[in-house]
């Protein structure tokens, strides 16, 4: 059974009612948006209750720590979650996008490089424009042009992410070109 799967069927007996694992992350993530030592103290906790949950759990804290904008934070969790399974395309592109929200452009690279090697093995294509278009990003801050060129090249025109605090509003494939000609 996938550990999802697994950790939305468990329950768990709590003041007369039972109530879902996932009703509980939702719960510790509203807490942590308020409060974020109490909120981490709940997803602690429901990593010791729910050991074959913890990849989720941590998934689901690293969101809660990205809507906070504590992008170090959502890095570790992300980033812990990527590392240890390297097959999910999704946790390579937002352990990524996390890294570069964190300021730490040198390790956002190789996770999106994973995530392109891993969408085009899987053919899936969901995350593979965006991740070729911040991994060019990415290249061309840490000063390989030629690379971040290479990367553009397979990057469609309309190509835009628009979501990355601490960047322009729009980063798309001209905006990328723009920085690797300086």
């Amino acid at each position: 059974m996938h550990p999802w799967v697994f950790a939305r069927k468990v329950r768990r007996q709590w003041g007369g009612f039972i109530v879902k694992l996932d009703d509980q992350i939702s719960k510790a993530r509203a807490v942590l948006r308020e409060d974020q030592p109490a909120g981490h103290s709940l997803f602690e906790e429901l990593i010791d209750q729910h050991p074959g949950a913890r990849v989720d759990i941590l998934r689901e804290r690293s969101l809660g720590y990205a809507e906070i904008g504590q992008f170090e934070k959502a890095l570790a969790d992300r980033g812990d979650v990527a590392d240890s399974d390297t097959s999910r395309v999704g946790d390579q592109y937002f352990a990524g996008e996390y890294a570069m929200q964190a300021g730490v452009v040198s390790q956002a690279l190789p996770y999106f490089e994973s995530c392109i090697e891993l969408s085009v093995r899987q053919q899936s294509g969901y995350y593979l424009n965006s991740a070729r278009l911040l991994a060019a990003l990415c290249r061309c801050r840490l000063g390989d042009r030629v690379g971040a060129r290479a990367l553009l090249d397979e990057v469609p025109d309309d190509t835009s992410v628009m979501w990355l605090e601490g960047f322009d509003d729009e980063i798309n494939k001209a905006s990328v070109l723009r920085d690797s000609a300086r």
